[in-house]
This record gives structure tokens, C-alpha cells and sequence, in this order.
């Protein structure tokens, strides 16, 4: 019995002494936390700010700048660097995306298993994928059931296009390419700026693009489906006070 008295008092006691150490743990790591670096790319895959490397989901994001230099034109496009995505198009330019083998059908009782989201607002015209992107910050492939954060439609996944947001300062892009011998040519550009600083901004892109067609009809002379594609995308944000935010959005 007294051996039995003294284990138990020496657990309690062992018991006790360790609370203060794990307190201490925790303090030294709050204070020796390092902050996310520049370099790290933030994504709002769960409706906030994060860094991409902290994400508990699958997610894939290519920034504005990335898209650029891979020659990305069209949010199709970034199936090839996206692991589990496949987009593809019939002849009227409607896009058949699926994430992990779960997308969209031509029945129109079955709903599309992934949802296309333009800064978070759903788009139900899939043809959005093949119009060339104007003005884009980033673009996020979140694969697997999305539906708590973005609700009905995403049971294969989301894919999330985030649009640059207009600010206090004047900027503007301008972008022009011509490669290939099928006369391939891209011109893009945007202005941005405040209307009242603090209070109400804009932002206004546009794009074209334009080939000649795979095929030669000899018949007719001219080239089989040549590409022709234009865009233009336009923001305004009202913010009437630092808790409050309204953006419209617009795109054609």
C-alpha cells in the first residue's frame, strides 16, 4: 500500500512539473515563428490569404507573372501544367473540363462535377475557358470536393481565377507577340487607376489574338477554323470605408 501511495504521488507530481515546460515550449515557438516570405505565393484557395506551402489541399497556382512566361493565353491552357486537369473543346468553342476524371457532360439534367469561379463568383458559361485571360493575378486549381467553401458543382474541384485589383497608383500593361509561320499574333493590354483615390477604382483590359487556320482548303483558298479571339475585362471597387469593399466585375 505505501508502495503504491508514493507511485501515484510521484506520477501527480511528474504530472504537474511538466505543464509549465510545455508553456514554455509554445512561447519560444510563437516568438521564433519566421513570417511567410515575399517569394511565397499566397493563395485564397479557402477564402483567406495563405501561403500555397501551408494549404491542407490540393491545390495548383500559377501566377500572373508565371502565365506570361509560359505563354499562356487562356485559363485552357493551363491544363498542360496542371496535374489531374484536362480541358477540352468542341467546335463551337464550348470547354469540357474535368478534374480527376469528374467534369462536365452535354447532358443538361447532370450537373457539371467542376465549378469555374472568376475572384470567387461562379461562371456557368464554360466558354470563359477559351477566351483569352486579360489583366490576371493568378489562377488556382484546387482538386477534390471544394463544396463547403464553394458550394454546389465542385465535386471534381474549383477552378478559381483571381483578376489584379485596381489600386491608388496608375498602371498600366501592354503585351504583343509574333511567332510561328501561321501568322500566330497576341496583343493585350490595361490601364488601372483611381477615379477618387481611397474611394473608387477601375481597372480596364483587353486582348486579341489571332492564326491561321491547321488546314488549307483549296477550294475556297483560305485557311480551315483560323483563330480569332477577343476579350475585354473591366473592375471597379468602392471602398467607402476599411471594414467594407464592393467590386463589380465585368468580362466579355
Amino acid at each position: 500500500m505505501r508502495f503504491k501511495t508514493l507511485l501515484a504521488a510521484g506520477c501527480a507530481a511528474a504530472a504537474f512539473t511538466t505543464v509549465p515546460a510545455y508553456a514554455q515550449d509554445a512561447a519560444d515557438t510563437a516568438k521564433t515563428a519566421t513570417p511567410v516570405s515575399s517569394d511565397d505565393i499566397v493563395v485564397t484557395a479557402r477564402q483567406r490569404q495563405e501561403s500555397l506551402k501551408d494549404v491542407p489541399i490540393a491545390v495548383t497556382a500559377i501566377t500572373g507573372d508565371r502565365l506570361k512566361e509560359l505563354q499562356v493565353n487562356t485559363v485552357k491552357d493551363v491544363a498542360s501544367y496542371t496535374p489531374g486537369l484536362n480541358i477540352n473543346s468542341d467546335s463551337v468553342g464550348r470547354a469540357f473540363v474535368s478534374i480527376r476524371g469528374i467534369g462536365t457532360t452535354l447532358i443538361d439534367t447532370v450537373q457539371p462535377g467542376v465549378g469555374i469561379f472568376i475572384d470567387g463568383v461562379y461562371q456557368p458559361n464554360t466558354s470563359y475557358l477559351n477566351s483569352p485571360i486579360v489583366d490576371v493575378a493568378r489562377i488556382e486549381v484546387l482538386r477534390g470536393p471544394q463544396g463547403t467553401l464553394f458550394g454546389n458543382n465542385t465535386l471534381g474541384g474549383a477552378i478559381n481565377v483571381i483578376t489584379r485589383q485596381p489600386g491608388n497608383e496608375w498602371e498600366g500593361r501592354f503585351d504583343a507577340a509574333v511567332a510561328g509561320t501561321d501568322n500566330y499574333a497576341s496583343v493585350s493590354g490595361s490601364v488601372s487607376g483611381p477615379i477618387v483615390r481611397d474611394l473608387l477604382q477601375f481597372r480596364l483590359g483587353a486582348s486579341y489574338h489571332e492564326q491561321d487556320g491547321f488546314m488549307r482548303n483549296t477550294l475556297t483558298i483560305g485557311d480551315m477554323n483560323p483563330l480569332k479571339q477577343q476579350s475585354v475585362g473591366g473592375t471597379l471597387r468602392f471602398t467607402p470605408a476599411d471594414w467594407a469593399v464592393f467590386t463589380v466585375n465585368g468580362n466579355y
